[in-house]
């Protein structure tokens, strides 16, 4: 069983799905763009998770996120199902898109990290020696604040169902009181500039070249990914710059783990009186528990 996921309204997450064999079903395709953004717009819409940025690779996709409501496992759940139902639907495919590996959801910090977490997102395609620009990848890339209209997909939906006919994406920047929006602006493409200078002179030391949008997009949907990868690799919970962000960070989400723990174990052993921590989702959603006041002492042992 997976690890219990601390949902707090306001926090910012660096999120990553990899297709099932790491097979290319995202394969860049204005189909398969259509369909991502229209999913990625219902479920932004249903739960008000503000985007920040995304890009979809052909084995895996990577979306920056702030959780306002508090609501990401129902903001992740609905993205990947609409995408997964509607790509096998244009696709002809019967079996899973997404690995059996949970989806990694990783908290962000500090504002350092988060400019770095939208930069790797942003240069993904250069990095992986696809395109030489960001802006070269033909499918899914977005991270400069905008609005798009999706027009609701032929596949999978239904003309006369409840899905709307246009929704519509909105990439936001995040909410950073002490950086100002020209100034936010500036020190991302500083980054976005840093990462693709290094992305360049990997592919120049390996002595290749960039594969180019035209081979990208003429790659068979059934082709994997043939890079190394560790396999059980531990992925952190916490992306921080600040040291001292993280160990906070990982502190509370000990104490939400260890307290969770404690809870559930009295719930299973037939105490409906006992209270969940802030941040619990899936009992409080399925069970309807009580959750602990804002004078609880576990908040000041937290704090």
């Amino acid at each position: 069983m997976a690890r219990p996921r601390c949902v707090t309204p306001g926090t910012t997450y660096f999120i990553t799905r990899r297709c099932a064999q790491r097979m290319f079903r995202l394969r860049p395709n204005p189909l398969t763009s259509q369909i991502f953004l229209y999913a990625l717009a219902l479920a932004a819409e249903k739960t008000g998770v503000a985007v920040h940025a995304v890009c979809v690779m052909s084995d895996h996709h990577h979306v920056v996120v702030t959780d306002t409501a508090g609501r990401l496992p129902e903001f992740l759940a609905e993205l990947h199902r609409t995408t997964a139902k509607a790509l096998n639907a244009a696709q002809g495919q019967w079996e899973s898109l997404w690995s059996s590996e949970h989806c990694h959801a990783a908290i962000v910090a500090d504002d350092v990290a988060l400019l770095d977490r939208i930069a790797y997102t942003v240069v993904n395609p250069v990095a992986a020696g696809l395109v030489a620009r960001p802006e070269d990848w033909p499918g899914v890339s977005l991270w400069e604040p905008k609005e798009l209209e999706i027009a609701r997909p032929l596949a999978f939906f239904d003309p006369h169902g409840k899905c709307p006919e246009v929704a519509r994406v909105r990439i936001v920047q995040p909410a950073t009181p002490a950086i100002s929006y020209g100034d936010w602006r500036a020190r991302l493409a500083y980054r976005i500039w840093q990462r693709v200078l290094a992305a360049h002179r990997k592919t120049r030391r390996a002595r290749r070249t960039f594969l180019g949008r035209a081979a990208v997009m003429a790659q068979s949907i059934m082709k994997r990914a043939i890079s190394l990868e560790p396999k059980r690799r531990h992925l952190a919970s916490v992306a921080a710059a600040d040291p001292v962000a993280q160990k906070r960070a990982l502190s509370l989400l000990k104490v939400f783990r260890l307290a969770y723990r404690d809870a559930r174990d009295l719930w299973c052993a037939g105490d409906r009186d006992v209270r969940f921590p802030l941040g619990t989702w899936g009992m409080r959603r399925d069970h309807a528990v009580a959750l602990v006041s804002g004078d609880d002492p576990m908040l000041r042992i937290a704090a």
